[in-house]
């Protein structure tokens, strides 16, 4: 008989701290260092999961649900992978918003995707180390490839040196910006637009994760 939170395992938007408290529930702490085909087949065995369909697995929930399990994984069992390595880094903030990793090619996150991720690694693992100079810079580069000049506060020791004046007068006016009613003739409003764009989506996420629990039930 399938385990009442199965479905879980099939949902879109569960945040993978969810799948890391049912993991400990169910298997008890050591799954963090079980070999991979070992982890997959007890939880195909307890949730009574397919197998994967290799073809299409980037595309199908719980594909997604398991990339973000073997990214938890190694966070929990060796940190500096996320922190101090910049794959390592990028791959585990992608498996973290519902996204395969592609091992081969260096991708982007975007920082709605780097904020929330990051979020979710404090949940998971509160002590975590200090990002390494390449993985700020990494941070850096991808909030101005999307033209984000300020950064969410619980990333803003993260920031460039220059101009913090603006960047902290931009994080004010986002706290209490109308989206519907901006002066786009001005840099601190469409800035505080961008800026709420990053941290709504974290709370977006949120909300749909709820939804997808309560299906669950």
């Amino acid at each position: 008989m399938a385990h009442p939170k199965s479905a879980l395992f099939h949902a879109e938007n569960v945040p993978v701290v969810i799948y890391v408290r049912l993991l400990n529930s169910v298997l008890g702490p050591t799954w963090v260092s079980w070999e991979p085909e070992t982890l997959r087949n007890s939880l195909a065995q307890k949730f009574d999961l397919p197998k994967a369909d290799k073809s299409e697995k980037a595309h199908k929930p719980i594909e997604r649900v398991m990339a973000a399990i073997f990214a938890a994984k190694t966070l929990l069992g060796n940190p500096d992978v996320f922190s101090t390595r910049l794959e390592g880094f990028e791959n585990i903030i992608l498996a973290f918003n519902n996204h395969v990793p592609n091992f081969d090619v260096l991708e982007v996150a975007s920082p709605s995707e780097i904020n929330y991720g990051i979020q979710l690694a404090k949940l998971i693992e509160p002590d975590l180390p200090k990002f390494a100079e390449d993985v700020v810079a990494y941070i850096r580069a991808c909030f101005a490839q999307y033209g984000v000049f300020a950064y969410p506060e619980s990333l803003a020791d993260y920031e460039p040196e220059s101009q913090k004046e603006l960047r902290e007068q931009i994080r004010v006016r986002a706290k209490n910006i109308d989206i519907n009613n901006l002066n786009m003739e001005d840099v601190v409003d469409v800035q505080a637009a961008k800026l709420y764009d990053v941290e709504n989506y974290a709370l977006e996420r949120l909300a749909m994760a709820k939804e997808e629990m309560a299906k669950a039930k």
